[in-house]
């Protein structure tokens, strides 16, 4: 890596032409061998100086089209290398894609002011759609839309970059084409970046910017010859006089200012509580929109916190064996529920749509109790928000325990140590002495646990440490007694060594074998920013689905033993011993050609290559 040379050549002089120095010669580098040392030196510069005439001129990306006036060749952070026209070319093609995409989305921005789809006439204009269902579904709509262009549009490295060909046969992608492609492109990235700045800091969509509240009649006429010097200071002081005398007549007339701090739902002790300040006095449309998430949120967090106790006692059929709590969702059954939960919230977000004439989250009373009134609305606000507060906490909890809700509870019984709850006794006075045998019980009882208990768990001492290492946890996951969390952490292992083990193999045999349709695909991670990466991605998620669900881990097996579904009897300790071990180093492997091809862009098997 120093030196560019191999394990030999480190000690030898590279050989040139026919000056090879004897290894039998008993000469030095001093004395009467001194000129023989001057003449190679002398071979060698002279070798360079050819090598460097024949040699091409190195790549210039400060040479390539697209630099313009003033800026010229613009690239301060320096993404592009001398030399480097691979990753100069794939650093164009992400410049025009992206420009492509946003000169698509700035007419989108600034259209949909004015235009709308049917059906969604009443949907919010710039990026604020995407908190609603149609944004949701447009989105998708347009990924599905990309897809096949991502796969049937191909990069041709004997082309320009960026040039897919000319699909409508117009022979437009000329010099000039390319430039004014290229620097409209750069222009509607930025503007789109102020766009959605712009709308983040006022609400506002991008027409909406530049819109001024008119003041009655005073206009300026824009065909005036007049300057603000000399003899027209007069007419720039009455126009002032005329302005500053209309704005007080707009404040005589205009209505109070919204106060958010004297809205419904402020209640006691705290009163009004917004500390961070994200309400504004005057702003009564955000004030609308901040409770409007309020009660939806807190609508979800009652439905979650009747549903994180309830799991704990009632199940589905075919979910009988399902873990209760957060934990689900690192499991089929979680994705699975979560997916069926968003397909069944999306027609609603879009069904209901929120009346601007009535409250902040009346979405009607599509059951027709006639319930939605102060007191109602009180109530649901204060649950929610302490609903919102009791997911919070039962997820905390079951971060740092492991437990669901209601294990959080649960308390060990001890024998027969009951104290009856029945009972008038206090803990002061003449019921001191009955105190004092209740402890003396619950000593005993606990005596007679400890010494009828069985031994601890011991994590270093179960199957699976290796020599030299043996146990390795240095990091202390695993916990002396806690049986179930090593299990859960030797199931994880196990599991994310054959997705390694297997995807090593990818990794390595990717660069040789191609799918149908897949032969132009680049090997390495560098797939996944392309389309047949993410399809590939979701074709592999979709398969795993029903094997999460179908596979399950039964606690009378070793951790990871879900059968033998091909009848060939392997899983014996040896197997079991090879499995840990070669999926530890297939680990590794991955993180490695990971960390490789992110340095030098080359895959597996190129980090090889002379």
């Amino acid at each position: 890596m120093a030196t560019g040379k191999d394990a030999m050549q480190q000690f030898g002089l590279p050989a040139i032409g026919g000056a090879r120095v004897s290894a039998t010669s008993g000469s030095s580098f001093a004395g009467s061998t001194s000129s023989r040392v001057m003449a190679q030196q002398h071979v060698v510069r002279r070798a360079e100086a050819v090598i460097q005439e024949d040699a091409p001129p190195l790549f210039q990306p400060s040479e390539q089209f697209g630099a313009t006036e003033p800026l010229g060749f613009f690239d301060p952070l320096g993404f592009t290398n001398v030399g480097d026209e691979k990753g100069f070319r794939k650093l164009r093609v992400s410049e025009i894609k992206h420009g492509r995409v946003a000169m698509m989305a700035s007419i989108g921005l600034v259209g949909q002011h004015f235009l709308k789809f049917p059906f969604f006439e009443k949907a919010p204009a710039g990026f604020s759609i995407m908190d609603k269902g149609e944004g949701v579904l447009g989105f998708f709509a347009i990924f599905c839309a990309c897809a096949p262009l991502e796969l049937w549009w191909r990069e041709n490295p004997e082309k320009e970059p960026g040039n897919y060909g000319d699909p409508f046969g117009v022979n437009m992608y000329n010099e000039e084409m390319r430039m004014k492609e290229l620097n409209n492109g750069r222009m509607a990235m930025i503007s789109v970046l102020g766009i959605f700045a712009a709308e983040m800091a006022t609400g506002k969509d991008a027409m909406q910017q530049f819109g001024l509240p008119a003041i009655g009649g005073a206009r300026v006429s824009a065909t005036s010859g007049s300057s603000f010097a000399g003899s027209t200071s007069s007419r720039v002081m009455a126009q002032q006089h005329v302005v500053r005398r209309a704005e007080a007549v707009i404040q005589e007339d205009a209505p109070p200012l919204f106060q958010p701090s004297e809205q419904f739902g402020a209640t006691e002790p705290l009163g009004f509580f917004d500390p961070l300040g994200f309400t504004n006095v005057g702003d009564e449309k955000g004030f609308r929109k901040l409770r409007v998430s309020e009660i939806k949120h807190g609508r979800v967090a009652m439905m979650a916190s009747i549903g994180l106790v309830g799991q704990h006692f009632l199940k589905f059929p075919f979910f009988e064996k399902a873990p209760a709590g957060f934990s689900i969702m690192d499991k089929g059954e979680g994705v699975l529920g979560f997916f069926a939960i968003f397909c069944a919230c999306a027609p609603l977000e879009l069904w209901w749509r929120e009346n601007p004439e009535k409250e902040p989250g009346n979405y009607g009373d599509p059951f027709g109790v006639n319930m939605y009134n102060e007191e109602m609305r009180m109530k649901e606000l204060n649950n929610g928000r302490m609903a919102m507060i009791s997911v919070l906490g039962i997820f905390a909890a079951e971060m740092a325990t492991g437990k669901d809700a209601m294990q959080q509870f649960g308390l060990p019984a001890i024998g027969g140590a009951r104290v009856s709850a029945t009972s008038g006794s206090s803990f002061a006075g003449s019921t001191s002495s009955r105190v004092m045998a209740q402890q003396h019980v619950v000593r005993r009882a606990e005596a007679v646990i400890q010494e009828d208990a069985p031994p601890l768990f011991q994590p270093s001492e179960q199957f699976g440490a290796t020599e030299p290492l043996g146990f390795f946890d240095p990091l202390g996951f695993t916990n002396v007694g806690d049986e179930k969390g090593f299990r859960k952490l030797r199931v994880s292992e196990i599991k994310h060594g054959r997705v390694a083990m297997m995807a090593s193999i990818g990794l390595v045999g990717q660069h040789f074998l191609k799918f149908p349709f897949f032969e132009k695909a680049p090997a390495g991670f560098s797939i996944m920013d392309k389309g047949e990466g993410v399809l590939g991605f979701f074709a592999i998620f979709c398969a795993c689905a029903p094997l999460e669900l179908w596979w399950r881990e039964n606690p009378e097996k070793e951790p990871g033993n879900y059968g033998d579904p091909f009848g060939v009897n392997m899983y014996n300790e040896e197997m079991r011993m090879k499995e840990l071990n070669n999926g530890r180093m297939a680990m590794i492997s991955v993180l490695g050609i990971f960390a490789a091809e992110m340095a030098t862009g080359k895959d597996a098997v190129q980090q090889f290559g002379l």
